[in-house]
């Protein structure tokens, strides 16, 4: 088939510009070895000073501006545990896994391990538990508490005393986060599928099931409502062999269950293959777009180790993040500034800024979304973007535009409706930033409907064109 290329670098004399995206400001946390103030302690067991551990699950910043860190198995002080059946007695010694919150400065404000239970009696936070001891993840209710998973237990946390004012066991397995919608309602899964996804009352109470049955591994979900539209779930997959973020829509989720209707991030590689990321975590930003933590590369392919803010709307993404080996884990003095490997979960305090955890690298860091001003006469723009192509329809060729605001690696594909490519315009070629128009000719193709695709970096984009003859 004969193709006819021509590239055009439309310069344009722009005296300032703003340019924006997320930018790593500070590591807040360091739970590695690194920081023995947070992770050191002297156990009153054995007198002996403790490693409490470096595995944060999850974070939200409360309205007093301190941070509640949820903890896979950090350990705190150190007791006797007797255990006693009707065959025998068991004395060994356990540890509490507290749920801890922080001021900015690394104190711990609450701690908690034994506490009141709203309607009478204790419970305990600790590793012999096969109900809780082990923060699954961390969420903020619509009153600014703390909704914690710990295992297979749901608890409510008053951010401002730390009483419990709220308990919820489905069943002994692992659970996902907890989320609150705007009506109330508290959405809650299981990390394992097979299982449901609750819906909750305020008061803890259970209403029924939104979704019967999932049929992937999760960590993680979030819910959009729309009182015009219905209710969205999105829900991460891992360790899955397809991956990305799963969405089930409800008009109404009093009256009818939630039905899967598609699957964002199934992005491709630089082998035009699916290569869709592990979404290890799911946080809401205030604008509607969400945090996507998507698990080391060894393990969840070529968009791993990275996090990902997604518009659901058009599944499109802006990465950001340095790639962390994964030697870090165990090599805590290996320090990557806004390194990236094992995401855990985020939390917004506003549209520009954002707190993340790091499983792995055991990080608490802070990334804030700057516009910054620059005075130039060069080709700049202020985005990546894929625009229509012109004319449309077309007849026997058309111009594909697009914008890229840095230089990158660039592939631009044409696929038929059977996903066949048909041409490959650019490939993987280093283009630096500026508007770009590609001249495409499809006098030897057949009527139809066809599609374009860019990949630009970790970024894509894809629009429809029809060519008539």
């Amino acid at each position: 088939m004969k193709k006819l290329l021509t590239m055009v670098l439309m310069i344009g004399l722009i005296a300032s510009v703003a340019t924006a995206g997320w930018e790593f400001e500070e590591t807040l946390f360091d739970f590695s070895m690194a920081d023995t103030m947070l992770t050191q302690m002297t156990s009153s067991v054995t007198g002996e000073d403790i490693h409490t551990g470096n595995d944060p699950h999850g974070i939200v910043v409360d309205a007093n501006g301190n941070f509640w860190i949820a903890t896979y198995a950090t350990s705190g002080d150190e007791f006797i545990s007797t255990t006693t059946t009707a065959d025998t007695t068991i004395i060994d010694t356990a540890c509490y896994r507290p749920l801890r919150c922080y001021a900015p400065d690394g104190t711990i404000v609450h701690e908690i391990d034994i506490f009141d239970l709203p309607g009478g009696g204790l419970d305990t936070l600790w590793s012999g538990s096969v109900h809780s001891g082990t923060g699954r993840g961390i969420a903020m209710d619509n009153d600014g508490n703390i909704l914690y998973s710990s295992y297979a237990t749901l608890y409510r946390f008053n951010y401002q005393t730390g009483e419990c004012t709220g308990k919820f066991f489905p069943k002994a397995a692992s659970i996902t986060d907890a989320f609150q919608a705007s009506d109330g309602t508290i959405y809650l899964g299981h990390v394992g599928s097979g299982n449901p996804v609750y819906m909750l009352d305020e008061d803890f109470a259970l209403i029924g099931n939104a979704i019967d049955t999932i049929r992937h591994l999760s960590r993680s979900l979030v819910v959009k409502d729309n009182v015009d539209e219905g209710f969205d779930i999105f829900y991460g997959t891992t360790w899955s062999s397809f991956g990305g973020v799963v969405r089930y829509h409800s008009d109404d989720p009093m009256f009818d269950a939630f039905e899967p209707v598609d699957t964002l991030m199934q992005w491709l590689n630089e082998d035009e293959e699916v290569d869709a990321p592990w979404a290890s975590s799911l946080d809401l930003r205030p604008n509607g777009d969400i945090l996507v933590g998507s698990i080391r590369k060894t393990w969840g392919g070529y968009y791993g180790s990275q996090w990902h803010v997604l518009n659901p709307e058009t599944d499109e993404a802006e990465s950001f993040g340095i790639p962390a080996p994964d030697s870090a884990e165990a090599n805590p003095d290996i320090y990557i500034a806004g390194g990236v490997n094992g995401p855990r979960g985020g939390f917004f305090t506003d549209d520009n800024t954002l707190y993340t955890v790091d499983f792995y690298l055991g990080t608490v860091d802070k990334w804030l979304y700057k516009a910054t001003n620059i005075e130039q006469n060069e080709p700049v723009v202020t985005d990546f973007q894929l625009n229509q192509n012109y004319p449309n329809p077309f007849n026997p060729s058309t111009t594909i535009p697009f914008e890229l605001n840095k230089q990158v690696a660039v592939t631009l594909t044409v696929y038929n409706m059977l996903g066949q490519r048909i041409s490959t315009l650019i490939d993987n070629e280093i283009k630096p930033a500026g508007l770009y128009n590609v001249k495409f000719d499809a006098k030897d193709m057949s009527t139809g409907v066809y599609i374009y695709h860019i990949k630009a970096g970790h970024e894509q984009r894809t629009r429809k064109m029809i060519f008539i003859k």
